[in-house]
């Protein structure tokens, strides 16, 4: 696994992303507006390669919010309610199904809840990206190719089975050891529930980023999305992570985190 530290950004990520989605680009999202909120109807591949991911139903349209933090698109709270026999929460298909994800990066945040969705969703057998218990990167039913594979958090590595997601925003890593994995929709598991993330951008690869490209990575999407292309940089981006995120802070009440 990748053992190194964190290099000066690169200008671009490692190329030959099978998927590459940023809600920063507005081009690349189809946009449905209804009561102020801008809801996501589809999100195309920034490259217009013909990959997209959409929303079944209008119901499960997730919003593209913006707010006083960077642009991302928000799932909602996660949701087990069924209308004529289908999933309410917000999630999206992907226009093709990949069965051999090797390397994945999203700039990714759980629910405000708290209450976390995995990774990447499944709609139907096994679920790969099975999460942990209490935010855990992953639970014992994630696929061994994960779990056994690479993790980086931020500017960290980290082992993905004794690891939480913190609260906020977050560059997660992961490469796999021993095969892909399975891939066919953000923020739904199986027939079970959706909604529970927040995605700002993806890069999905069916190939293994070598270390330096892993590395390089990692730090392009630090520098881009919270202006800290160093680990020294770390005590401005925690807290720009953190925006347009409530904190449940006991007693009923939360702790709304802005950002200028």
């Amino acid at each position: 696994g990748y053992a190194g530290a964190f290099p000066a950004p690169a200008a671009a990520p490692a190329p030959d992303a099978w998927l590459h989605l940023d809600a920063s680009d507005t081009n690349s999202l189809t946009l449905v507006e209804s009561g102020g909120t801008r809801y996501v109807q589809a999100w195309a591949d920034v490259r217009t390669n013909g990959l997209y991911t959409y929303a079944p139903f209008a119901k499960n349209r997730p919003a593209l919010k913006t707010g006083s933090s960077f642009p991302h698109v928000d799932f909602g709270l996660l949701s087990t309610a069924k209308t004529d026999g289908t999933l309410n929460g917000q999630h999206l298909w992907w226009s093709q199904t990949n069965t051999n994800l090797r390397t994945v990066f999203l700039v990714t945040s759980d629910a405000d809840s708290g209450i976390q969705q995995n990774f990447i969703g499944s709609l139907a057998d096994t679920l790969p990206f099975a999460r942990g218990a209490s935010g855990l990167f992953f639970g014992s039913a994630a696929s061994a190719y994960l779990k056994d594979g690479t993790h980086s958090l931020d500017f960290a590595r980290v082992v993905g089975v004794s690891t939480f997601l913190p609260a906020g925003f977050h560059v997660v890593g992961l490469r796999t050891q021993g095969g892909g994995v399975k891939g066919d929709v953000f923020a739904r598991d199986r027939d079970t529930h959706a909604g529970g993330q927040k995605l700002a951008e993806v890069l999905l690869y069916d190939r293994l980023l070598d270390d330096a490209e892993f590395a390089a990575t990692g730090s392009y999407l630090m520098r881009k999305w919270f202006g800290a292309g160093t680990e020294q940089d770390s005590a401005v981006y925690r807290l720009k992570g953190l925006a347009d995120t409530a904190l449940n802070v006991g007693a009923g009440r939360t702790l709304s985190c802005k950002t200028a």
